[in-house]
């Protein structure tokens, strides 16, 4: 397991939690919020995935995983300090 999959693997939990802390006491609210957070984690790489990965081979590959790895870590910790769900729902998105 890589660096970057344990902190993919957090951010995903930190999300949820985030989500289920949001809807209070409701749990069909909860589990609507639940996975409303694993589609938007999901449905960026089901469309992008082939398209950037067709243009990240024409770069230098180091230099894709570092820019993506500082990319993702700022988006994580947007997303940590932010209480709000859109806001981290939308970090979500694009990371």
């Amino acid at each position: 397991m890589s660096f970057s999959s344990y902190g993919e693997g957090l951010g995903l939990l930190a999300t949820t939690d985030l989500a289920q802390q949001l809807a209070e006491t409701d749990d069909a609210i909860a589990n609507s919020a639940i996975a409303r957070v694993f589609i938007a984690r999901l449905l960026p790489s089901v469309i992008f995935e082939s398209i950037v990965g067709v243009i990240a081979d024409h770069f230098d590959r180091k230099k894709v995983v570092v820019i993506g790895d500082i990319l993702r870590a700022a988006l994580s910790i947007s997303m940590s300090i932010s209480r709000e769900l859109s806001l981290a729902l939308h970090s979500n998105i694009f990371s």
